[in-house]
């Protein structure tokens, strides 16, 4: 390939700022062209100079005359079908004046949309896991909160099975419960308030609702006590 590149940096759009190797751009005039670099990433348009020290674009431009750069060709790195822009390629030759061939382009091109997608996967896996991340420390101060309070708290999941009950839920029945919350509600609910803590429980989940019963609830050492119970969906 005649092109013979003598220059290829990759500079990545990072909250606003464009970088070279961790320094800004406008500090990194002496390693490339800021102006060539800038033009691209606010007009979301490929570059191609076939002679840049005699295009009327960069001819006074100080890193293309101080460095005799012959040929530039400057790529955007966004989504065909996405305004957002995350960097550009820059590659430059020195040598050869019209050193980047129609093919040379279009692989390049081609690079550039591969880059994009990896670009934007590599961000959407890092918001996932700062997600995550913030979701896990999150649940561990809820849990904690909820440890502390005076009242029995209890949730049940989307498959109606209970994944959590606080220390005086625990306490009061008498071990941790991994069960579906019906059979649950059968083996705790007094026999006489069962038909209509159930059917209440049924229609909150039905409707997403929520809903408030009395009823009795025996504990660890047999004896049923009432308690009003409020239940709302997450």
């Amino acid at each position: 390939e005649r092109s013979q590149i003598n220059k290829g940096s990759l500079h990545k759009n990072a909250m606003g700022t464009i970088f070279l190797k961790s320094r800004p751009l406008s500090k990194a005039s002496n390693y490339i062209s800021e102006r060539i670099i800038r033009y691209v990433a606010r007009s979301g348009k490929p570059l191609l100079l076939r002679n840049a020290v005699n295009d009327f674009m960069t001819s006074n431009d100080s890193y293309i005359r101080n460095n005799n750069v012959s040929s530039v060709l400057c790529l955007p790195l966004k989504h065909h079908k996405r305004k957002t822009m995350h960097g550009v390629i820059y590659i430059e030759n020195r040598r050869i004046i019209d050193a980047f061939s129609k093919k040379s382009i279009e692989i390049l091109t081609l690079l550039c949309g591969q880059i994009t997608i990896s670009m934007e996967q590599a961000v959407l896996f890092r918001v996932l896991q700062s997600a995550k991340k913030n979701a896990e420390h999150a649940g561990k101060r809820m849990r904690l909160l909820l440890e502390m309070l005076p009242q029995i708290v209890w949730t049940i999941d989307i498959s109606g099975k209970i994944c959590y009950g606080n220390k005086k839920f625990i306490d009061y029945i008498g071990y941790s419960p991994s069960e579906n919350a019906e059979n649950f509600f059968r083996k705790v609910i007094h026999p006489d308030d069962i038909e209509l803590t159930l059917r209440e429980y049924k229609s909150s989940v039905k409707n997403i609702s929520s809903f408030t019963v009395e009823h009795r609830a025996r504990g660890s050492d047999g004896t049923f006590r009432w308690f009003l119970t409020r239940c709302s969906p997450l």
